[in-house]
């Protein structure tokens, strides 16, 4: 079992952006209208505040992660694992 981390690339943030949306369900959307926000300024916020970063199982890409270091403390905006990919210790990792 090989895990690897890597900073995902502003060319990826497209691709994630939609990915954690696709594998949140209705949640992500019902939290943003909680939040009064539409999909396009959460996409700025996401675009624009902490770091992203890729998951790779055994060399395949197997989701990602957002967190955001603000005062003493680091938040985890999003932590997106595929099902495959689930319970095989990754999240531990991160």
């Amino acid at each position: 079992m090989k895990i690897d981390i890597n900073p995902a690339s502003r060319k990826r943030y497209d691709a994630l952006f939609e990915l954690m949306f696709s594998e949140t369900g209705t949640y992500l959307e019902r939290s943003l209208d909680l939040l009064k926000m539409n999909k396009a300024q959460f996409k700025e916020v996401f675009d624009n505040t902490g770091k992203k970063y890729e998951i790779f199982f055994d060399d395949k890409f197997a989701g990602f992660f957002w967190i955001e270091n603000r005062n003493d403390t680091t938040h985890i905006h999003a932590l997106i694992i595929f099902k495959k990919f689930r319970r095989k210790g990754i999240g531990n990792y991160v």
